[in-house]
């Protein structure tokens, strides 16, 4: 049988035997629509748990050392705006955009692995590896690259503040998110003259969506209910909707850490393809 499930799956019957503890991915960090069917989530789940498994068995011969990532609880915290000030200080970023945040994460030891799930319902998931302090965070590759930083932001935001789930996780994440790649104080500047050209601008500049840009200046009372309103009826008289945005030539940003790793291991520690197909059971 596990002969059989091996050639149907193309992998070696050597990783079936592996000794090793499936995680259900963590619910409570999955950035995915309401609607996504249960075989999408199932495959997502163990596709994760392949990677923390790969990627546990990778790094434990690297010993790399990673920046820290800081865990900020909420209630010594005004905000979750207010921690995502407090990383931005931690991590030394200059005001203006976040010109990449994939290298930001991988700086704190974040493997960030683009997968394509087969749907557009499943945005992004984060997990923890085995035996390390190291995240995976798992995206999905057909992602937009504004949605991508967004996603990627939002998950961070978990990382540093949600130890534990809550009631309002979410909106705190996204709240994180909108503060760490738009920061406050420069964002009401930009939108002092709020328009659709002029959102299509700033899309270009914070690299992020549209529709992220006005749901967090609303949110954040940088736009009032009625002007928000107005400028998505604006948008949508330019066909312009949540998912359907122009994608004004944003550049796509790729990791590169796991990458290293696998370079690490032939380059470095003379691994032949075979040696690694044998130890990642790939």
């Amino acid at each position: 049988l596990v002969s059989k499930i091996a050639n149907y799956l193309h992998y070696p019957e050597s990783f079936f035997y592996e000794p090793f503890e499936i995680y259900p991915a963590p619910m409570q960090f999955y950035r995915k629509h309401k609607t996504l069917p249960k075989r999408f989530a199932k495959s997502i789940e163990a596709s994760i748990n392949g990677y923390r498994l790969h990627i546990s068995k990778l790094l434990k011969s690297a010993e790399i050392d990673f920046k820290e990532i800081p865990l900020c609880d909420l209630d010594e915290f005004e905000s979750a705006s207010e921690v995502a000030r407090a990383v931005r200080q931690y991590l030394g970023l200059p005001k203006g955009v976040v010109k990449n945040i994939i290298e930001i994460l991988e700086e704190l030891g974040i493997v960030v692995v683009p997968f394509n799930a087969g749907t557009r319902l499943f945005s992004g998931v984060v997990s923890q590896v085995i035996n390390t302090s190291n995240y995976i965070i798992l995206v999905n590759s057909q992602m937009p690259p504004d949605r991508l930083r967004w996603t990627l932001a939002h998950e961070l935001g978990h990382l540093i503040m949600h130890l534990l789930p809550t009631k309002t996780m979410e909106e705190e994440a996204d709240e994180f998110a909108g503060e760490f790649l738009m920061p406050l104080e420069e964002l009401k500047y930009d939108l002092e003259n709020p328009s659709v050209e002029r959102l299509a601008e700033l899309k270009r500049y914070y690299k992020v969506s549209m529709s992220a840009i006005v749901t967090s200046a609303k949110k954040r009372e940088i736009l009032s209910e009625w002007k928000a309103r107005s400028l998505w009826v604006d948008m949508a008289g330019e066909g312009i909707t949540r998912t359907k945005e122009p994608l004004l030539n944003l550049e796509q940003e790729t990791p590169t850490l796991l990458k290293e790793l696998i370079d690490y291991h032939l380059d470095d520690l003379d691994y032949s393809v075979d040696d690694l197909s044998e130890l990642l059971g790939l």
